[in-house]
């Protein structure tokens, strides 16, 4: 899901970072006495040259796209207990598989009608051609 507020209930985000923040500082750019940015903030000389105070900023969470939130919902059991098929791929009945890996210890199966859990998101302009064995959900005008 996409949306421009929070997710919904059950859903969490799916892309999200973490911005660790600023130090303070002091900007003597303009000063002909000190050059460059300093640690720290200003001293009572470095104002009267003309320094300025660069306040720091406190880390934050980023769990937005372009004002937009990729929301996604847990569910099934995680990848490491999800029924897996046997050597020949072949899975349980009621049960249909789930991706199409070379490597048995990468494939699962899910009951049928469910989704397929996600395992890779990719975001692409929207001039890019959307790669083989994936959705395509368009985010905004650019996205």
């Amino acid at each position: 899901k996409v949306s421009t507020t929070d997710c919904p209930a059950n859903y969490v985000d799916l892309v999200s970072s973490y911005w660790p923040g600023t130090v303070s500082g002091c900007d003597c750019t303009s000063s002909t006495k000190y050059f460059g940015i300093l640690h720290g903030l200003c001293d009572t000389n470095q104002t009267e040259a003309y320094c300025r105070d660069i306040f720091s900023n406190s880390a934050q969470s980023m769990p937005r796209l372009y004002s937009y939130r990729i929301c996604g919902k847990r569910e099934g059991d995680s990848f490491k207990d999800a029924v897996r098929p046997d050597d020949s791929k072949q899975c349980p009945p009621n049960y249909e598989p789930c991706l199409t890996s070379e490597d048995i210890n990468n494939l699962i199966c899910v009951r049928k009608g469910e989704k397929c859990p996600i395992t890779d998101l990719q975001i692409i302009d929207a001039n890019t051609p959307v790669p083989p064995d994936y959705q395509s959900l368009v985010i905004g005008n650019n996205f």
